[in-house]
């Protein structure tokens, strides 16, 4: 049995108010009855990642600073848009529009060049597209009317979003209600596009293994609670690889496994226990390659520099950093600008 009409709330239009482009009007009640009998009529919604991401759900990864989320990022994109394993996780190719907030285009292009190359990709027309929105970053409300505009008949089956504070607009991260409002505002991407929607986001700062997966991310626990699918990049103790841990609504568990950072890509690192995690420790275990690689390639001041660094293993002496650093100066890979900032030397 199902009523014919929903009642009206106060704000929200009735079942077929409302010119085009507005929210939807709310849904019907149904009787149990008819939800069970749905239940065993409607097919269950394509896994684009198996084991991890269907269409039509939210998905964020959760990392320190630096560490290589846009590129787990593109990676995704690629391997969704050419049905290859990503992580060793089967994909189910769909279409895909990255949202880039945060690289400037030039670099993107680069690092999309690299994966595809590294992945041998084949990428071909109508399976995967980049909007380069740096420079036009506005709360998530605002921008959600042109994104849907522009997605809704597109076949989309997966849409990234990076990085998501660009999107908070006057948002206060650590506020439960303004990061439900931005993640509301996902989840409408979600219902009217019928694409999965998936984000990055940032640990909090310090060493994060004592730390339960999903509290690890930083700002509000909502973070932690709202995505349907919850994936986590924890240092693991062995240099360059990361434990990744899925926390997931919509499928049964997945044991955790350690991924091994091997630019452009991660690559599946089986042999290693995944429960291994970095501890808080001598900084002088940090090679130099990875503090390299905490470089943002546009260029950061010092100080920037080390607080990614200590965000992404833990550290907190600066002497060390600086030696690390005066190394990478007399090895020529870096060089050193006005005011104590740091550049990457170019090839």
């Amino acid at each position: 049995m199902q009523l014919n009409r929903t009642p009206r709330l106060e704000g929200l239009p009735a079942e077929g108010d409302g010119p085009p482009g507005q929210r939807p009007a709310l849904p019907p009640i149904l009787d149990a009855v008819e939800v069970l009998a749905r239940h065993g009529r409607e097919p269950e919604p394509q896994a684009l990642v198996r084991g991890m991401l269907h269409r039509g759900s939210k998905m964020v990864i959760g990392g320190g600073s630096k560490s290589y989320k846009t590129w787990a990022l593109t990676d995704l994109a690629v391997s969704v848009a050419s049905g290859l394993p990503w992580w060793g996780l089967e994909t189910s190719p769909a279409r895909v529009l990255y949202i880039n907030f945060e690289i400037q285009d030039y670099f993107f292009s680069r690092r999309l060049g690299e994966v595809t190359a590294a992945k041998l990709a084949p990428i071909r027309p109508a399976t995967l597209d980049v909007w380069g929105l740096r420079g036009h970053a506005a709360p998530l409300e605002a921008l959600a009317p042109e994104i849907i505009a522009r997605t809704r008949d597109g076949g989309y089956g997966l849409l990234i979003i990076d990085p998501i504070y660009k999107c908070q607009g006057g948002r206060d991260d650590n506020r439960a209600g303004d990061v439900a409002l931005l993640l509301n505002e996902v989840e409408r991407l979600t219902t009217v596009t019928g694409a999965a929607a998936v984000f990055g986001a940032h640990f909090s700062k310090g060493n994060q293994a004592a730390k339960q997966a999903m509290d690890r991310i930083g700002g509000s626990g909502v973070y932690a609670r709202d995505p349907d699918s919850i994936l986590t990049l924890t240092p693991h103790e062995e240099p360059y690889c990361y434990t990744a841990e899925a926390t997931l609504r919509n499928f049964p568990h997945m044991e955790p496994f350690v991924v091994r950072w091997d630019f452009p890509l991660f690559r599946p690192a089986a042999a290693l226990d995944a429960g291994r995690l970095r501890r808080a420790g001598r900084p002088e275990s940090v090679p130099a390659d990875e503090v390299l690689e905490l470089l943002d390639e546009g260029g950061m001041s010092a100080g920037q520099w080390f607080q990614a660094v200590a965000d992404a293993h833990g550290i907190r002496s600066r002497q060390t950093f600086y030696a690390i650093v005066s190394r990478l100066l007399a090895a020529g890979r870096i060089l050193k600008e006005g005011r104590g900032s740091y550049s990457r030397a170019r090839p």
